[in-house]
């Protein structure tokens, strides 16, 4: 953009009578996915007006349109890609990316990040080298990562008012755990004289094998040592595919007695979990730092949530996994126009939600949005690019200013934070102050638990066969689990499954693997 200004101005030296006009805008169109629920917006804004939108088009006037905006885009998505009708930009999963590259829809991004990124964005290119190897195909980047930070992992959330009124102790070992859960479903932990409670929620979608999200139940599956959904190496070496694994059948076995036994949710497969948490109907779930239904549920009946790194084993150990570096993938259609405009968004985008601009009216734009609790995922494309460590800082930030008051060294965006959290103390109905207190004093720093046990995953890519029969074996074990948990089916139909699993595709997927993995050391 400067060569080109550069040249213009050189133009209307040599060129007499030559004006120089204004750049015209440009319009990126993009398939957007946004759940409506628990957002906040301010007064007389909207998805395509609010801040982030005016600082990208004030900064190098693009504006974002949406040709779709759902709560879940996944299949939109591959119905665009199936049509050829995709818009600039989508949001993809890794399959929709891997079929995107294969139908030879997308631009390559490569000479166009190099010469348009902002600093933020090189930063994060720079912290996160495999998620970019990801978003890679043939030496040339394809896509821009959905970056993953590190400590985004479940733990425990129990309602420590619901623990006083029942005279329980805050939980620790998975025992303690569903003592609780049992408790908090029997013995009517509200006092509202109703049987109206539950013990564990679980996720419908997703009952093990999801980094980062609320109610599944990798903190119990990883304590038996399962790890389903990850490709990890075992001692010699050997990669193995988590969900096919005795400990995973353990896991499943143990999930189901819960079930059984009335802990874990006889309804949770046909109900809204976060709809319980928020309405004072659930005491104790499974989830990450930044658990959605937090802020909800304290203005709902100012619920008192504390985190637990639990369940822990005898050495006093909480066994969990880090995450795949990218989890989604920023596409860029090849008939877009302006794909430098795309890379402007992005990086305005950042330079404005990180306190960057150097501006002290949006620095108190951003500082504005920090205290009303909107959403980032407002910013017209939704992609996470975070530094690797950003959990783990915040929560040691926090501490730092929330318990001596002193903010040396601190970012400010942290420190908008802790703003809020004392606007919080001087008014008790400013929520995300709560919630910067719950989630990152507490929640961060329980993240960063000093015993934390961690498997790594080795690969998160798509093999040749993957291409073909991924689909298939997924949507088998996800029904699978899901009928051993609801005992429609024994434990036996695991042994089907892992054996069906092999001979459908499984078995050459992970060989397929193996060699990825070995090419790598």
């Amino acid at each position: 953009m400067r060569r080109f200004v550069a040249l213009i101005l050189v133009l209307l030296l040599v060129l007499p009578g030559v004006v120089l006009a204004e750049s015209e805008e440009i319009v990126i169109t993009y398939g957007k996915e946004f759940d409506f629920d628990g957002k906040t917006f301010l007064d007389g804004q909207d998805l395509e007006n609010n801040y982030y939108t005016d600082y990208v088009y004030e900064q190098h006037k693009v504006r974002v349109k949406y040709e779709w905006v759902l709560d879940d885009d996944a299949q939109k998505d591959s119905l665009a890609v199936i049509n050829g009708a995709m818009p600039d930009v989508m949001l993809v999963d890794l399959t929709t990316f891997n079929m995107l590259v294969t139908s030879d829809m997308l631009a390559p991004l490569t000479s166009v990040f190099e010469e348009h990124a902002n600093q933020y964005l090189q930063d994060a290119k720079a912290t996160y080298p495999e998620a970019f190897d990801a978003a890679t195909v043939g030496g040339e980047l394809m896509a821009i990562p959905n970056t993953v930070p590190k400590k985004q992992h479940a733990y425990t959330w129990v309602r420590k008012d619901w623990l006083d009124n029942l005279g329980l102790e805050v939980p620790k070992t998975l025992e303690d755990i569903v003592a609780v859960a049992k408790a908090f479903a029997e013995q009517d932990p509200d006092g509202n004289g109703k049987a109206d409670t539950i013990g564990l929620p679980l996720n419908a979608d997703y009952i093990l094998g999801k980094y980062g999200t609320d109610y599944v139940a990798d903190p119990i599956a990883n304590l038996f040592g399962s790890y389903a959904r990850t490709w990890y190496a075992q001692e010699d070496g050997t990669v193995i595919y988590g969900s096919i694994t005795n400990e995973t059948r353990e896991a499943l076995e143990y999930l189901a007695q819960l079930y059984a036994d009335g802990i874990i949710d006889p309804q949770f497969a046909v109900r809204d979990q976060g709809e319980l948490v928020i309405s004072g109907k659930c005491g104790i779930f499974f989830g990450p730092w930044c658990a959605g239904p937090l802020r909800q549920s304290y203005g709902y009946d100012q619920a008192e949530w504390i985190p637990v790194a639990a369940p822990l084993d005898e050495e006093g150990n909480f066994y969990t996994t880090s995450p795949v570096p990218a989890s989604a993938y920023l596409v860029v259609s090849k008939d877009c126009k302006h794909p430098e405009a795309v890379i402007w968004a992005l990086g305005d985008s950042y330079e404005f939600h990180r306190y960057l601009t150097g501006d002290e009216a949006w620095t108190a734009k951003m500082n504005e949005y920090n205290t009303a609790g909107v959403s980032w995922t407002i910013m017209p494309f939704e992609l996470q690019l975070e530094a690797e460590d950003i959990v783990a800082v915040r929560g040691k930030d926090m501490v730092q200013m929330i318990d001596t008051g002193d903010r040396t060294g601190v970012s400010i965006q942290n420190q908008s934070f802790y703003d809020a959290y004392l606007a919080f103390l001087d008014d008790p109905s400013s929520l995300t102050g709560w919630v910067r207190y719950v989630g990152m004093y507490l929640g961060c720093n329980v993240a960063n638990y000093e015993k934390n046990v961690y498997t790594a995953p080795v690969f998160w890519g798509t093999t040749e066969t993957m291409e073909d029969y991924w689909t298939n074996l997924t949507s088998m074990e996800d029904e699978v689990f899901m009928k051993i948990v609801m005992n429609e089916v024994g434990i036996e139909a695991f042994d089907q499954f892992v054996q069906d699993w092999k001979a459908q595709g499984g078995d050459i997927i992970t060989g397929e693997v193996q060699e990825y993995v070995d090419s790598r050391k």
